[in-house]
């Protein structure tokens, strides 16, 4: 039982027994009983956010707590992203999980397909580090998630994504692509600006390129 609940019965008491018989037998504190006796009459505080809450979960069902603090932001309203998670659990609001494979629902960015294509022989067998510039150059898409918020509308959610050509002799950011649609063009045009950069300092004519998870180009990709 919560401290306010041990109050709320100790009160509950009062007609039978005396105060101080029942803060002795339960080894209760006498202040901190007083101190919930005071706010028994009191309005719950949270009465307001509570019913914009379960507003927002009717119409969003699938927001965790960070995006129902978004949300709640929209509609005007300062609260701490804590305070939320609090109520939430409270009125026992639960984001339920679904499938990634169900369309009429977003879900996390996901480009591998399994053993799709021609790998290359593994040249880098996970020796990541390198003592020589533009020898071995890594890429990968990053999903980047952003929320579009309209004052009195629940917060609408987007995308970009964003390939990146890093150079692990330094980690050097060579080139990048920042994309709306996860494909291959962005991939590609970041790739040939890489590798014109490369060529321009005279080290384009042997690298090795590091690529997880692409459906097209798997695992290492050697010039």
């Amino acid at each position: 039982m919560t401290k306010r609940e041990i109050a709320q019965f100790i009160l509950g008491l009062r007609d039978q027994f005396a105060l101080a018989d029942i803060l002795r037998a339960l080894k209760f504190p006498k202040a901190t009983y007083m101190y919930w006796q005071k706010r028994f009459n009191l309005g719950d505080p949270d009465k307001e956010l509570e019913d914009q809450i379960l507003l927002i979960h009717r119409q969003n069902p699938d927001y965790g707590y960070r995006r129902m603090t978004i949300a709640v932001r929209g509609y005007g309203i300062l609260v701490n992203k804590k305070r939320i998670q609090r109520l939430m659990r409270k009125m026992g609001i639960h984001v339920k999980g679904y499938s990634t494979h169900v369309s009429e629902y977003r879900s996390t960015y996901h480009s591998y397909e399994g053993k799709v294509g021609f790998i290359c022989k593994n040249r880098l067998r996970r020796r990541f580090q390198t003592p020589v510039c533009h020898q071995k150059i890594t890429t990968d898409t990053t999903e980047l998630v952003y929320f579009d918020l309209c004052i009195g509308e629940p917060a609408t959610v987007h995308s970009l994504y964003l390939d990146v050509f890093l150079d692990m002799y330094n980690s050097e950011i060579i080139s990048y692509r920042l994309s709306s649609v996860p494909n291959e063009q962005a991939i590609l045009e970041g790739l040939d600006e890489a590798f014109g950069l490369l060529m321009i300092a005279g080290t384009g004519e042997r690298f090795i390129l590091i690529r997880v998870g692409d459906t097209n180009q798997r695992t290492i990709i050697a010039s």
